[in-house]
């Protein structure tokens, strides 16, 4: 079968949706590019989420800002 741009799913963990809706955030401009964030504990309780995952969240954040050269 020719190759047509199919690609493999992959399931999404928990801290990557967590970085996903912050990352949604700031496209909508609800949170600017380098403002503070609420503490993990807000975050955690606004988002329903795990400490850890939080945390994962926001290394995936800081990541990306070293990968978009920001």
């Amino acid at each position: 079968m020719a190759d047509i741009g199919i690609r493999r799913v992959t399931r999404s963990s928990v801290s990557d949706l967590a970085m996903e809706s912050l990352l949604d955030l700031i496209r909508r401009g609800l949170l600017r590019p380098g403002a503070r964030l609420p503490s993990q504990r807000e975050l955690v309780s606004r988002m329903g989420l795990s400490q850890t995952a939080i945390r994962e969240a926001l290394s995936g954040l800081a990541i990306l800002q070293l990968e978009t050269g920001r």
